[in-house]
């Protein structure tokens, strides 16, 4: 899927202080709605995330559209493709037709250009227990407004959403919601990021599950709140998305 265009965003983090969502319970949702701690502690906080990100970024924030990667959730990889920068004078020709040297300049420059270009960036994330585990897409990156999900409604980016990847941090809302909305916005899959908490996928990162026995997180939520997720859903740990978010700049 192809954009129309590429604006350049500086991407800052910040410390999440709540707790991790009770993203292997299936019925957190429901459960969550009649349980008046839950409201105290985590919708405050939500609200704080997103003025922070506001203040920091304004409006157009969630709106910029990152880099083009390719998602596979068949593999359990998410690989990054560099931007091609032209020098100008490639742009505009192979230089100066009179002066060789600059004629060659141009064509080293152009060249060597092609080349970065061409490097990739291959960063392991581990695929949804529920995640189709079938689909290849590649298509630009997008940050979810608000950066965790929505409880209920739709992305207040839902339109830059469609058609691309959306990034959301771990955190908040239940992944299955998280899925869910991305995929109510048309978006082609869902990574989510760790907050720093895990630093293998393993046991201590998801309970239940491991990735080195072929397991995917959320393996012990209930099937029926999945069954409507089409898109592919994986998880990074925080290193590899720092990198993907350095990749907006």
């Amino acid at each position: 899927v192809h954009g129309f265009g590429h604006r350049e965003l500086m991407v800052d983090h910040f410390e999440h202080h709540f707790p991790i969502d009770g993203d292997n319970h299936a019925d957190a949702a429901s459960t969550h709605s009649q349980d008046d701690k839950y409201h105290e502690a985590y919708h405050p906080n939500g609200h704080q995330v997103r003025e922070h990100l506001r203040a920091l970024h304004g409006e157009e924030a969630f709106t910029v559209h990152g880099p083009v990667v390719t998602l596979n959730d068949a593999e359990g990889t998410v690989v990054i493709k560099k931007k091609l920068v032209l020098p100008i004078e490639a742009l505009e020709g192979e230089g100066d037709e009179t002066d060789p040297e600059a004629r060659e300049r141009a064509a080293l420059a152009k060249q060597k250009a092609i080349e970065e270009a061409a490097q990739e960036t291959v960063l392991d994330v581990w695929v949804g227990h529920y995640s189709p585990r079938t689909y290849k897409a590649t298509a630009e990156v997008v940050i979810a407004d608000p950066p965790t999900g929505t409880s209920s409604g739709p992305l207040f980016n839902a339109k830059a959403a469609y058609n691309r990847l959306v990034v959301m941090e771990r955190g908040e809302v239940p992944l299955v919601r998280k899925a869910a909305a991305a995929q109510d916005a048309g978006a082609l899959g869902i990574i989510v990021t760790d907050m720093g908490n895990c630093t293998a996928f393993d046991q201590f990162c998801s309970p239940g599950a491991d990735k080195s026995r072929g397991e995917g997180f959320a393996r012990l939520d209930l099937g029926r709140p999945w069954e409507r997720i089409k898109i592919p859903v994986v998880m990074m740990l925080r290193d590899d998305a720092d990198k993907l978010l350095a990749a907006f700049e």
